[in-house]
């Protein structure tokens, strides 16, 4: 019943092998080309490196763009205010703007008029000051030195933070309860600023963007945004605008994701590289220093060098509504982290490119045993002259069928080697019969082959022999049995076989 049920079973026949073969090589297929499919689909590490500094220096350049765009409209604006009650306060006092030079009452009037504007715009902005500088000195002989006003806040990005006079008349400071700075002076020295200050020096009509120091007496880098002040007579009254220090930036080069990230903002064509220390840097790490040397690595990525480190980002160059110059805005990464993501991508590459060859390789064995294992074991039954059950249904009728014909064929062999046996002497029989109760165990089994119709391949097989030690035992085969060759030795064997058989009738 059981063999019954396995005959009636699908996979039992070639046919459902064959299905199931097919079915395994379609899922393989299937896993290869999902396996492929992914890794073409995914997005790696090393790209989504990319898109975060992309992203980050989007938002990054966009928020700067947006702070000085703002900062230079607030800026012209300023000077319009700063000319109107400049103007208003000379035609109140009867004033011209040569009556100012040398004249400390008439200086010290249109500052004090000018200070409460110049501290809301302080107040107001997100800017590290706001000055103001005239075209007049109270001393007449003084030179390069101009009075003004220059208002610094210590929280940059604050609208209640500190207030301090870095220039100006102490007088409207103290109405307005601010204190001094400890490098305060009453008026600018025009030499040691960022820019060139005169009428014929500066751009009429347009806000400028200077380059980034220190002012004097202090030791933080800043910037100016500036606009040149004219009266409506064309008499040129001075400059006005916002300091702008790296807290001003911060929050524009500071974003939520900049773990590990530092950003950059540089004041001028940086192409060739990028020096940090005439940069407003913002991040936590890495750490820069020194001039940093820029190789392209494709994709928009850079390297940057220094000596002991190295890091990797994007530069871009900022495009400002008012023209006020070239800004190179970078963001940063150490190297490191660009080389594990680098690794992590190939790691993953390996993964995916070794599952599919992993899923071939077992699929191969699955299918040599499904159909390579049976085949194997029905030939080796017929060649030790045995008969068992396969999983295969074919296998077994094939092998069933081989057996019979076996059977006929040694049927078939006897009754020729009979038909021969009137040949044999007799006498050559009793002395074959003699022979072999001198055969040794190994030579008495090889006889038992020879007679069962078992050739030379299959006792080689069968034994495990090589043919040399079979010729040796033939050999001796012959000579103890008296015979000449394999076909002689047969025919004696049948012919003894006979004779016992009419023996044991009789």
């Amino acid at each position: 019943m059981r063999d019954g049920r396995r005959k009636t079973a699908f996979f039992y026949t070639l046919r459902g092998r064959l299905f199931l073969g097919m079915l395994l090589a379609a899922l393989g297929a299937a896993v290869a080309a999902g396996s492929l499919s992914l890794l073409t689909g995914r997005t790696s590490r090393k790209e989504a490196l990319r898109q975060a500094l992309s992203h980050r220096m989007e938002s990054c350049s966009r928020d700067t763009e947006a702070l000085l765009d703002h900062l230079s409209q607030s800026t012209a604006l300023l000077s319009l205010e700063v000319r109107e009650k400049a103007e208003r306060y000379l035609v109140s006092e009867d004033l011209l703007l040569s009556d100012l030079e040398g004249s400390e009452e008439a200086v010290s009037g249109l500052e004090g008029t000018l200070f409460p504007l110049m501290l809301e715009e302080a107040r107001k902005e997100c800017c590290s000051g706001v000055f103001l500088i005239l075209n007049a000195a109270e001393d007449a002989g003084s030179g390069i030195s101009r009075s003004g006003i220059f208002i610094r806040k210590k929280d940059a990005d604050s609208t209640d933070g500190e207030l301090l006079l870095y220039r100006g008349e102490a007088e409207p400071a103290e109405i307005f309860s601010l204190s001094k700075e400890k490098s305060w002076q009453q008026e600018f020295d025009t030499a040691a600023l960022p820019f060139a200050f005169g009428e014929s020096l500066l751009p009429s009509g347009k806000v400028c963007l200077s380059p980034m120091s220190a002012l004097p007496g202090t030791s933080e880098k800043e910037v100016l945004l500036y606009a040149p002040l004219s009266l409506e007579d064309g008499t040129f009254l001075g400059v006005c605008g916002f300091a702008l220090s790296e807290d001003c930036f911060r929050p524009a080069l500071v974003q939520d994701d900049s773990r590990n990230t530092a950003a950059l903002l540089a004041f001028g064509d940086r192409a060739e590289g990028i020096d940090p220390g005439q940069c407003f840097v913002s991040g936590e790490d890495p750490a820069l220093s020194g001039t940093l040397s820029r190789e392209d690595l494709g994709d928009g990525l850079y390297r940057y060098a220094e000596e002991g480190d190295a890091f990797v980002g994007m530069q871009e160059s900022l495009s400002l509504s008012q023209d006020l110059g070239t800004l190179e805005l970078g963001v940063l990464i150490p190297e490191r982290v660009y080389q594990e993501a680098c690794m992590q991508d190939f790691l993953g590459n390996a993964l995916f490119l070794l599952l599919p060859a992993a899923t071939a390789v077992l699929l191969s064995l699955l299918l040599s045993r499904i159909f390579a294992k049976p085949l194997l074991g029905s030939i080796s039954d017929c060649r030790e002259g045995t008969r068992s059950t396969s999983s295969v249904q074919e296998m077994d009728e094939l092998s069933a069928l081989l057996s019979e014909r076996s059977q006929e064929f040694a049927k078939e062999r006897k009754r020729l080697l009979t038909r021969q046996e009137a040949s044999v002497d007799r006498e050559q029989v009793e002395l074959f019969a003699e022979g072999l109760k001198s055969l040794t165990p190994t030579e008495r089994e090889i006889f038992d082959l020879y007679v069962r119709g078992l050739g030379t391949k299959e006792i080689l097989a069968r034994k495990g022999i090589r043919e040399s030690t079979l010729r040796y035992h033939n050999r001796n085969l012959y000579s103890k049995l008296g015979v000449r060759s394999q076909k002689e030795l047969l025919r004696c064997a049948a012919a003894m076989e006979e004779e016992k058989e009419e023996k044991e009738g009789v």
